[in-house]
Formats: structure tokens, C-alpha cells, sequence
């Protein structure tokens, strides 16, 4: 009959010499990096959006709007506001047409 910590003991690893561990260790990395660089790409791609921050309190969605359209492809603006005053946060999103507009 076998003691009952006996059961659960796993055999040890097979031997595997240091640098074949950093070896892997080192390859996994790189394709994490690799996956990483790459989904860093695809969505900036996507991104057309912009934060803009330190707004003046005078300055609304109007005055932000006359300021970005010169370059004609702003799709929106977003002024975050106080839910009860109603008074600008001093900070918002501002969307374009396309990546590179932004």
C-alpha cells in the first residue's frame, strides 16, 4: 500500500543543460515581443482618435472644432463634462476621418 503524499509526487524533469533552458526562454520572448509589436501596429492603424488635454474653461466644442477643421477631416469632438455643473472638465476626445489625419 502507498503512503498517500506518495501519490502525488511527479518524477523529475528530464536533465536539460542551462543554456538549452535560456535557449528557450530567450525564443519565447521574442515571439511574445513579436506578437506584441505587431498588435501595437494594427491598432494604431486604427486609431484616429486623439485626447486633448489643458483646455482653457472658454474653450468649447466650437472653438476646438474652428481650431483642428483646418486640416477639413475632423469626424467629431468630445468635450468631457461635469455631469452636475455642465462646466468642461478641460479635456476631450477628438475624432478624424482616417490614422493619418490624426
Amino acid at each position: 500500500m502507498h503512503h498517500p503524499a506518495m501519490m502525488y509526487q511527479q518524477p523529475p524533469p528530464p536533465y536539460m543543460p542551462y543554456h538549452y533552458h535560456q535557449q528557450q526562454l530567450y525564443q519565447q520572448q521574442q515571439a511574445q515581443q513579436y506578437q506584441t509589436s505587431n498588435q501595437i501596429q494594427n491598432s494604431s492603424e486604427d486609431n484616429k482618435t486623439i485626447w486633448i488635454g489643458d483646455l482653457q474653461h472658454w474653450m468649447d466644442e466650437t472653438y476646438l472644432r474652428s481650431a483642428f477643421s483646418q486640416t477639413g477631416e475632423v469626424q467629431s469632438i468630445k468635450l468631457i463634462r461635469n455631469k452636475q455643473s455642465g462646466h468642461s472638465e478641460r479635456y476631450g476626445f477628438i475624432e478624424f476621418l482616417s490614422h493619418s489625419a490624426a
